[in-house]
């Protein structure tokens, strides 16, 4: 929400500083967010008169224009088509310096000199319209004005970051009440002066309400013998100052008032409608309806259509529809004010994917109440801007009103929440300001104003007088404290230490959203994915069933800013859905990319490998005093050959291996990218075992190497597992230590150097003892895998 600093002058009076108005409003929570300047400051322009328009001999498109612009007269060579004799023009001399930085200066134009040139509004940056030099009013421009101190720019546009819960402050007259309750005085409203007339509006439209829970209230007028045009200087300012842009007079007044009084406004083409009715009814299945930006739309089934009893003329309170739309043609129109349900709104605007101002102020409450008095304050306008004329009466269809909900307030229950001595008097007139009706007495009786929805209990209106009376001023109460002992969460606890030992290993956390794009998914996650029913987008339309698609995000991110290494974790939450039943869990991840962190000397820089990340998954289960094994299996997301299985004993945790390139081209990662992803529950359960104490052995251990040769097929963990088989009692470990392919081993061959650890708890070892344990490792490897001894 915005509006500018005078616009607010111009309904409560005040002389702070817009940097102090600020401060205060931010106060009492209607927090501004950023000042900024409402024009861009130009200077050297002033109002000129056109005495005279010549057409130029050579170019008919340009005019030659005699103006007087207070110090002299002079020709200025013009192309806007709206030039006239007594027109009252801004005029550009030569050394004005306009929005942007330009500098005027006598140019040639179509072989006439031009010292300086009359200005569009565009070209003063005061609105998008440059077809046409700006129109000055005849009555109020004097020649040789300084057009900057004419039109008063020196303005503040204010934005404020409103709490969803205060729609009364989405206008201009919310927020000077808001001024009006610091102060102490009300809002001044604008005077409305209708002038009816051309017969009874009742005798042109009937109004029918069919779904009186989609539109409580329904009002409508009827505005004849309109004029479309350009809207004045003041309501382009208006809407500026909002964000808005000027369309024409009839669509500029509706936003205009919407602005001023936070009731939406829509005004329909009346000549498109095939009935004079107007019915409002919940929309049927299957309906299409083409909105005012030209998009064909299936209707959600609870939309709320406002129809002419055949048609379909607008989505209520969401957009109007491209038939009904006023255009350059349109001679009447049917003006409509109502008031529809927050909730329904609300649906449908998501379901739609559509948002607009209206829907906004719509969805979180206008006064139901205030729909009269936009309506005629809008219908005035027209008559005014637009020579329409405004038919007798309303068609207002409130068939139960909403009154104003009745609360009391006890003071002393004020002053005992809020720690001060206010008085009831004081209470009364902070309400008061506010516009809630008040009686005083021993409990303070308020009717709260319909456009409050906010205000349901007693506490809150303790909390409107509390931010009036000022924060600031509560005391502040000092008591003995200390510490609170509270029990510490093991989970948090765990998640804590595991995070320490990545960072450890040298790896960035990073935390993602839990909402991802479903196009991206692999066909595993896509069948386990939770779908929002209402998305922000289709980009965030699914929860995730994974950490694997959020990590590649965020490599792809850092990629595509030359970072050379990525070494990423992750512990969150993922979202499954299996046979119905959503299942929620706590899962880790840790991906590498790019180059290692740790380089060699005699290599140089390397990229990330396999043994990078299962180094880190070692290290951090060395820290729980768990043992991991990796197996192969086949994963979806991992490429072939290169996707592993984690496990702690009998126990899977989770996943490693070499993302599918055909996956991580959905992300835009082109290089290789190691990952692992780690069930965090079982993980938790896992390191939770509690730790055996095991005495240092008495007896030394004896170590053995052998290398064979094996087919390239051979897995690792099989030969580590078969030469543990060899001999239990006494083997203590098994390590692989070198992997050797090349001459003179055949090309379909490896040579594997083993490592074997043995050593007995009741005594030491021979020679012979040892030897014969290894003869028995070595045979079986022969037998098992048809494995050679490389000497």
């Amino acid at each position: 929400m915005q509006v500018s600093y005078k616009w607010l002058q111009e309904y409560i009076a005040f002389d702070w500083s817009p940097d102090e108005l600020a401060r205060r409003l931010t106060m009492i929570g209607t927090a501004v967010e950023r000042i900024t300047p409402l024009y861009e400051k130009f200077s050297g322009v002033r109002i000129a008169r056109i005495e005279k328009v010549d057409r130029h001999s050579g170019q008919d498109r340009l005019s030659l224009c005699t103006i007087n612009d207070g110090t002299g007269v002079r020709v200025v060579v013009c192309g806007a088509p709206n030039v006239h004799p007594g027109l009252y023009a801004p005029y550009a001399m030569p050394g004005a310096v306009l929005p942007g930085g330009m500098e005027v200066k006598t140019a040639t134009i179509a072989g006439v000199s031009s010292p300086g040139f009359l200005c569009s509004e565009a070209e003063l940056g005061l609105s998008e319209e440059s077809d046409r030099i700006m129109e000055l009013d005849p009555e109020a421009a004097e020649t040789g004005m300084d057009l900057w101190e004419f039109l008063d720019l020196d303005d503040w546009i204010m934005q404020f970051e409103l709490t969803p819960n205060r729609p009364d402050c989405m206008s201009a007259l919310g927020l000077a009440r808001e001024i009006g309750a610091l102060i102490g005085t009300k809002v001044r409203r604008p005077e409305l002066e209708l002038h009816e007339g051309g017969g009874a509006a009742a005798e042109r439209v009937t109004v029918q309400i069919d779904d009186p829970d989609g539109c409580p209230r329904y009002a409508a007028r009827i505005v004849d013998n309109i004029e479309i045009k350009p809207s004045p200087f003041w309501l382009k300012r208006r809407l500026h100052a909002a964000g808005m842009r000027s369309l024409n007079n009839i669509v500029d007044i509706a936003n205009y008032i919407m602005i001023e009084t936070g009731q939406p406004l829509h005004a329909f083409d009346f000549a498109t409608f095939s009935r004079p009715n107007i019915v409002v009814r919940a929309a049927t299945a299957g309906e299409e309806f083409t909105t005012l930006d030209n998009e064909r739309r299936a209707m959600p089934a609870d939309a709320v259509m406002i129809t002419d009893g055949a048609a379909a003329l607008a989505v209520g309170g969401i957009m109007g529809g491209l038939a009904s739309e006023v255009s350059a043609v349109t001679r009447a129109v049917l003006l409509e004010s109502a008031y529809f349900n927050p909730s329904r709104i609300r649906r449908t605007r998501k379901q739609l994917g559509l948002a607009s101002e209206a829907a906004l102020r719509f969805e979180k409450g206008v006064d139901p109440n205030g729909v009269g008095f936009a309506l005629d304050r809008a219908a005035a306008l027209m008559a005014e801007l637009a020579g329409g004329q405004v038919l007798q009466g309303a068609v207002d269809v409130y068939p139960a009103p909403v009154a104003p909900l009745r609360l009391e307030v006890r003071p002393v229950r004020v002053n005992k929440i809020i720690g001060v001595d206010l008085a009831s008097p004081r209470m009364i007139d902070i309400l008061s300001a506010l516009e809630f009706g008040v009686t005083g007495g021993k409990t303070i009786a308020v009717a709260v104003p319909t456009f409050r929805p906010d205000i349901t209990r007693e506490i809150d209106l303790i909390e409107e007088i509390a931010r009036i009376a000022d924060y600031g001023a509560i005391p502040v109460r000092r008591k003995a404290a200390g510490r609170i002992p509270t029990a510490v969460n093991p989970l948090n606890q765990f998640e804590t230490r595991i995070k320490e030992i990545l960072v450890g290993e040298g790896l960035f956390e990073v935390v993602t959203n839990s909402l991802v794009d479903p196009r991206r998914l692999t066909p595993g996650e896509a069948g386990l994915a939770v779908k929002l029913k209402n998305p922000l987008s289709e980009e965030l339309s699914v929860m995730r069933a994974s950490l694997c698609g959020s990590l590649l995000q965020v490599v792809a991110h850092n990629l595509n800013r030359q970072v050379p290494t990525i070494a990423i974790f992750e512990i969150g939450r993922v979202f499954q859905q299996v046979d119905g039943v959503i299942r929620e869990r706590h899962a880790a991840a840790v991906m590498l990319a790019g180059n290692a962190f740790v380089t060699r000397w005699e290599t140089g820089v390397r990229a990330v490998d396999f043994y990078d990340l299962k180094g880190i998954l070692v290290t951090m289960c060395r820290a729980l005093r768990l043992e991991l094994e990796l197996c192969a299996a086949p994963y979806e997301m991992f490429a072939d050959r290169a996707s592993f299985e984690l496990r702690v004993g009998e126990t899977p945790l989770g996943s490693l291996g070499l993302i599918a390139p055909e996956l991580a081209r959905r992300y835009d990662v082109k290089i290789p990218v190691w990952a692992a992803f780690l069930d965090f529950d079982k993980l938790e359960r896992a390191g939770r075992a509690t730790a055996v104490y095991r005495p240092l052995p008495r007896f030394p251990k004896a170590e053995r190497d052998c290398a064979v040769i094996v087919s390239r097929s051979v897995k690792g963990g099989d030969l580590v597992e078969t030469v543990k088989r060899a001999a239990p009692e006494l083997i203590e470990q098994v390590d692989i230590f070198d992997v050797y392919t090349g001459k003179p081993i055949a090309a379909d061959k490896k040579s594997v150097a083993i490592s074997v650890s043995y050593r007995a708890e009741d005594r030491t070892l021979t020679d012979a003892q040892v030897n014969d344990a290894h003869s028995k490792a070595v045979e079986l490897l022969k037998n098992c895998f048809n494995a050679e001894l490389r000497e």
